[in-house]
């Protein structure tokens, strides 16, 4: 069987004319040249429940339990999304928060199918230039400035691609970008 690969925009438009969209597709294109099996998650099509007054936890929406299952039962990760507040959108560490809490059980914190075999990639688009935050990122370390927000339970630390001043980028400065995805998408193991 071959491996599940979850293609994931982060960016909470999921609008198709984001490049945060196209993006993806040029990912989950270069995985499917491969014959890998690509699911595909939009935060921004995602309902998020409002926290009930002094709820401690409460159960998250159906489709967020749904997208928890889709990372859970991914062999890899692709993940998108622009660099916002020093970090990714809230809606995605939302989406994460509640993956990690999915994996602990009872009062004791004991992580279950926690594999560490899962591996991820990163694109992060932001509209400064990357090679401003790129020194910043340090794969595994959630404290580094841009690694905020950006680890997993069961994840390898993220392999990241920082595209910068995405709202000067010429067309085809963006169309050299979507080639490294797929690139990327049909190398990636």
């Amino acid at each position: 069987m071959g491996k599940r690969i979850l293609v994931i925009n982060g960016h909470p438009d999921p609008r198709p004319e984001r490049f945060c969209a196209a993006l993806c597709d040029a990912y989950a294109q270069g995985c499917a040249s491969q014959g890998l099996a690509v699911d595909r998650l939009a935060v921004g099509m995602l309902t998020f429940l409002p926290p009930e007054s002094g709820a401690v936890a409460q159960r998250p929406s159906p489709e967020i339990e749904q997208a928890v299952e889709k990372i859970r039962n991914a062999d890899r990760l692709a993940i998108v999304f622009p660099y916002w507040l020093d970090g990714p959108p809230g809606m995605l560490r939302e989406l994460f928060e509640t993956y990690a809490r999915s994996l602990w059980t009872g009062d004791v914190l004991r992580p279950k199918d926690i594999d560490y075999e899962k591996s991820a990639r990163v694109f992060v688009t932001m509209d400064m230039p990357s090679f401003i935050q790129r020194p910043n990122y340090r794969p595994g370390d959630a404290s580094a400035p841009a690694s905020s927000g950006m680890s997993l339970p069961g994840v390898r630390p993220f392999q990241a691609t920082f595209i910068g001043s995405i709202q000067t980028l010429s067309p085809a400065q963006r169309n050299d970008w979507l080639q490294k995805a797929r690139l990327l998408g049909s190398q990636d193991d």
